[in-house]
């Protein structure tokens, strides 16, 4: 984080059309694909699912916002009957903290709690396998670059820990901004 910090600081203030507006009262959304090193506590180790984040948020400063998602995926190296099966849901609640929005290039943290469930088909190779709910605390950090006035690419790696073994997840994309206020 320091490296991106530093990185961050050493960025323009401003576009080419001026300073950055401000995010204060703006929402931010975005669908994501993701992939996610999955609990252990299912039965197997090393498993990574794919699937979608999907967010929704709001500023209520320049640098504080909330923030609430739903990643939701599927682990094709234990799904066999349907490849595509969903095998995990999780809906998070976060905090987001941006001191240096007005940066072309913006580090970010968060925190939050998430609710992890795992369902899995039943089929004889699967026997091993377990269903599994639990609560969890959400943390992650990420990079938020500007491409337009409301547009901004967003990257993020993050984890659900706590109840159970922990997940490490990450996403990329577009993130779309609404109700941005020019300087």
């Amino acid at each position: 984080l320091v490296l991106v910090a530093s990185t961050a600081s050493a960025q323009e203030q401003i576009t080419p059309a001026g300073p950055m507006p401000s995010y204060k009262g703006a929402w931010d959304l975005g669908i994501y694909p993701m992939t996610r090193n999955v609990t252990t506590d299912i039965g197997r180790r090393n498993k990574w699912g794919h699937g979608f984040t999907v967010l929704a948020g709001k500023h209520f400063t320049d640098v504080f916002s909330w923030e609430a998602g739903v990643s939701a995926g599927w682990i094709p190296q234990i799904n066999r009957l349907t490849d595509m099966a969903l095998n995990f849901l999780s809906p998070t609640f976060s905090i987001g903290v941006e001191p240096w929005h007005q940066r072309k290039l913006a580090p970010y943290i968060l925190g939050g709690v998430s609710y992890e469930m795992y369902t899995f088909e039943n089929h004889p190779a699967n026997t091993d396998m377990h269903d599994l709910n639990f609560l969890d605390a959400h943390a992650g950090a990420g990079l938020r670059y500007r491409v337009a006035h409301n547009m901004a690419l967003r990257m993020e790696l993050n984890s659900e820990f706590g109840q159970g073994s922990p997940t490490y997840g990450a996403f990329m994309g577009l993130s779309f901004m609404k109700g941005l206020r020019r300087p």
